[in-house]
């Protein structure tokens, strides 16, 4: 390009910027001509993941507790003696013995191992009823675990390899960086155990088990709810181009907005599209724009496709299961309303709850024939902030809310499932940078290690709690049970993210040595199937 064709195609590109949103489509837009010329299905069955992130560093021992006995010695005594007491005495950040939701687990003496006992799962992970939108009530955490739909895995969290308390004391073992760091731990999490790397390990299985990182010309096979994010970037396998992926919100594609007539907004975009340049630079540019435009407009109309018909077959992209909201909730006409969830009697609005109610939509059209997606495999992101909960954890707007909203929307996300037959095609899971201190940090807590996460769906072997519930004593060294914390009860995992997230890769389809390549610390571990997945 010369001087004047570059100031000329700069000029154009800027009037686009002011024509609308360009974010959503700009940092992908080299994946999006790879979507359009992806190949045919590559598997004869459907299946997807659907990582949530509990962003912040959820205080997951909130949700998964002992409840054994209120006897002094009991292992729920000593959780309460742990958490600085009951928090109803505004002495502690625990929970009383009789608010916890009862559930058991039994070790079956096979395989990897499993956590037997009593144990309470939070207030809020009770069933939800409502009488808006045609009264229903939501499962919540505790029916989907008693009906075998859940499985919780104890003391997850990042290792480069099987380490005591006194080999990472005495820097016998290599132990992770920063255990207690937001950006490190996340970055862990998202690539699968490998902090130095910048491809996520949902993007990199996708790279891996399909052939040409996509399988089919429509949907791409990886899709973040929540912008921008690691777990969703890989790699082809033994290449070094970037898989298909995309970014949406909750109401689908981002388009560029239109502002109709003669305006110069929209003409400057028009004139942008329908330009020739010679430099080929700027020719790709401006293919690659309009297959954003397009592509974004193929999402929204699948999406929208049936509205205010209920003839059979049409609606391809929507969930007739009723749900708590203050708006009007008309799945036929494509209306959905933000969702509430109640908190001691307070509303408040569900955030993950509508990014969930869209990967239900999205998963429906991929499954639909008529839709003509015809996708095998899906990877789709989904996030919850605010669990840094230094202060004021035990207030309703903070580990209430963000448990109560947890809880109602996977429900909502298995009713969904099962309405459109594809529960045991979809399985659900937690992460989350890093567990958080036993001990109350005033009003919160602070920064720990390892913690307590679940996955949820029909092929997951529910009903079990699976690798080593810690004791949740203050400055543990027991090497008998396995049992290391320090003295705020940070404790250090006995499951890895690598075990966990391959069990959920294996099940997905990825045989050993693309999980090897996926899970470069695999090796290091004596399971690498934790028995959590049928």
């Amino acid at each position: 390009m010369n001087n004047k064709q570059r100031r000329e195609f700069l000029k154009r590109l800027t009037y686009t910027f002011a024509a609308g949103t360009t974010a959503s489509v700009m940092p992908k837009m080299n994946f999006l001509g790879q979507a359009m010329a992806s190949q045919n299905r590559q598997f004869d069955d459907y299946k997807a993941i659907v990582c949530l992130e509990l962003d912040g560093g959820c205080d997951s021992f909130s949700m998964l507790t002992p409840r054994d006995s209120v006897a002094s010695g009991s292992r729920y005594d000593t959780y309460l003696n742990s958490r600085g007491g009951a928090y109803t005495n505004g002495i502690g950040i625990g929970y009383d013995f009789d608010e916890l939701l009862p559930v058991s687990s039994t070790a079956d003496g096979s395989g990897p191992v499993m956590s037997s006992g009593s144990f309470g799962l939070n207030p809020e992970f009770a069933d939800r009823a409502f009488s808006n939108n045609g009264a229903g009530t939501t499962p919540g955490l505790q029916s989907l675990y008693n009906q075998g739909n859940v499985a919780f895995l104890a003391n997850v969290g990042s290792l480069i390899e099987p380490i005591t308390k006194f080999e990472y004391l005495n820097g016998i073992k290599r132990a992770p960086r920063a255990p207690g760091s937001h950006s490190d731990q996340r970055i862990i999490w998202d690539t699968g155990g490998i902090l130095e790397r910048n491809l996520g390990w949902g993007g990199s299985l996708i790279g891996e088990i399909l052939d040409g990182g996509a399988d089919n010309a429509i949907f791409p096979a990886s899709i973040s709810l929540y912008g921008n994010s690691l777990f969703n970037i890989g790699k082809i396998a033994g290449t070094n181009t970037p898989i298909p992926s995309y970014i949406l919100n909750a109401g689908g594609a981002i388009p560029l907005r239109y502002f109709g007539g003669n305006n110069p907004k929209t003409n400057a975009l028009n004139d942008l599209y329908a330009s020739d340049y010679f430099s080929a630079f700027s020719q790709e540019y401006k293919k690659t724009f309009a297959r954003a435009r397009n592509f974004a407009n193929d999402f929204n109309t699948l999406l929208e496709q049936g509205a205010g018909s209920t003839a059979q077959g049409d609606g391809w992209g929507r969930i007739n299961v009723p749900y708590q909201t203050s708006g009007n909730f008309d799945p036929v006409n494509n209306r959905y309303p933000s969702a509430q969830v109640t908190v001691n009697g307070q509303n408040y609005e569900n955030r993950v709850f509508s990014q969930l109610q869209t990967v239900a939509r999205l998963i429906k059209i991929s499954r639909t024939p008529a839709a003509g997606v015809n996708a095998s495999r899906q990877v789709y992101f989904v996030k919850l902030p605010d669990f840094d909960t230094h202060s004021t954890q035990m207030d309703n707007d903070s580990l209430f809310r963000l448990m109560a909203s947890i809880s109602q929307a996977v429900g909502y996300f298995s009713q969904a499932m099962q309405e459109i037959g594809a529960e045991n095609e979809v399985t659900l899971f937690t992460s989350s940078e890093f567990g958080r201190t036993l001990t109350p940090n005033g009003t919160g807590t602070d920064h720990a290690w390892g913690g307590v996460h679940f996955a949820m769906g029909g092929a997951v072997n529910g009903g079990k709690i699976y690798g080593r519930y810690p004791n949740l004593e203050l400055n543990a060294d027991n090497d008998a049970e396995s049992d290391w914390s320090f003295d705020r009860g940070q404790y250090i995992p006995t499951t890895s993210v690598e075990q966990m997230m391959a069990t959920i890769a294996a099940w997905m389809g990825a045989d050993g040595t693309q999980l090897d390549a996926i899970f470069p610390n695999l090796s290091n571990f004596n399971n690498s199937d934790l028995g959590f997945m049928s």
